[in-house]
């Protein structure tokens, strides 16, 4: 499962921020900070089970460019057989659980751009020195 959300001008924020430490560090850090946020919420919203699996395979990748353009949130618990788990709760409507994991990117929008828009006001105010 997939999400994306689109960085305007991605090619020129990674030219301008490349190689420059003091302006791409606050980017990576609201990077995973919003990548944080994603995980605790999807963690909040997962189906918890008798055996606690699912929540606690959740985990976050952080794009691995010096200016990393997204975060991964996933869930890596399997079904016997290597199926996953979560993404066969989110997708079928059968559990109950549909959209659990797939509804954060909507549900947490507003507060990707927020972090996001601080980081970048942040670099401005450090670029313009």
């Amino acid at each position: 499962m997939t999400v994306h959300i689109d960085i305007r001008n991605d090619r020129e924020l990674t030219r301008m921020l490349s190689g420059n430490n003091l302006l791409a560090g606050p980017w990576t850090q609201g990077m995973k900070e919003a990548g944080a946020l994603g995980l605790k919420v999807s963690e909040g919203r997962a189906p918890v089970g008798l055996t606690g699996n699912l929540k606690a395979s959740g985990r976050v990748t952080l794009h691995s460019a010096p200016v990393p353009l997204w975060a991964k949130v996933e869930f890596t618990a399997k079904r016997e057989g290597g199926v996953s788990y979560g993404y066969i709760l989110d997708a079928g409507a059968r559990w109950g659980h549909k959209g659990w994991l797939s509804d954060v990117p909507r549900l947490i929008n507003a507060q990707v751009v927020a972090i996001l828009s601080r980081v970048a006001k942040n670099i401005e105010r450090v670029w313009g020195r």
